[in-house]
C-alpha cells in the first residue's frame, strides 16, 4: 500500500521514512535541476545524461544506471525522471523510491515551464500527453511505498528540501 502525499503540510508525518528514500522518481520540469543546483546532496541523472547527449556521447543511456550506482554509494539524492529503463533497475535492485508527478489539470503549468526554458515542441507534446495518460497508472503503481503529487506552482525541490532539512544539524 502506497501514501499519496497531496500537499507539504502533509510531508509532516512521513518525513522520517521518506528521509530514508534515497530515490525520487520526478515529473519532467517539476524544478529537479534547480534543486540539484543549490543543494549538492541531490543528483540529477536526467541532466547528466542530457550533457552526455550534448557533448555527443553515443552511449548516454547505457552510461546512466552505473552513474545511479555510483551516486547512491557516494551518499547522493538521486533524481531522475520516469524512465523504463531506470523503473527496471530500481525494480531488478529492489531500491525504494519514492515518485513525484502532477495531476492532470497540473500539466498545463509544467508544459509552460518548459515552453519558457526553450525545450522542444516535440518533447513538451509528448511528455505532457504521457503525464496526462500516465497519471492513473503511477497512482495505481504499487512499487513506491510514497507518491507526491505536485500542485500548482509547486517544484519537487520543495519537496525534498522538507524532507531531509534536518539531515544536515
Amino acid at each position: 500500500m502506497s501514501i499519496i502525499i497531496k500537499s507539504v503540510q502533509e510531508l509532516e508525518g512521513c518525513k522520517q521514512q521518506l528521509n530514508k528514500i534515497k530515490v525520487f522518481v520526478c515529473a519532467t520540469a517539476s524544478g529537479k535541476s534547480a534543486l540539484c543546483q543549490q543543494d549538492d546532496r541531490f543528483f540529477d541523472l536526467d541532466k547528466w545524461g542530457a550533457e552526455l547527449l550534448h557533448r555527443g556521447v553515443s552511449d548516454f543511456a547505457e552510461r546512466t544506471l552505473p552513474k545511479a550506482e555510483e551516486m547512491l554509494k557516494q551518499g547522493k539524492i538521486v533524481i531522475n525522471a520516469f524512465h523504463s529503463g531506470f523503473l527496471k533497475y530500481l525494480d531488478e535492485n529492489n531500491i525504494p523510491f519514492c515518485t513525484v508527478f502532477a495531476a492532470p489539470d497540473q500539466v498545463q503549468e509544467y508544459v509552460d515551464r518548459m515552453r519558457k526554458r526553450g525545450s522542444d515542441e516535440n518533447f513538451i507534446q509528448k511528455f505532457g500527453n504521457t503525464t496526462v495518460e500516465k497519471f492513473a497508472e503511477r497512482l495505481q503503481d504499487p512499487r513506491p511505498e510514497f507518491k507526491i503529487i505536485l500542485n500548482s506552482g509547486e517544484y519537487v525541490s520543495t519537496y525534498l528540501l522538507k524532507i531531509f532539512d534536518n539531515e544536515r544539524s
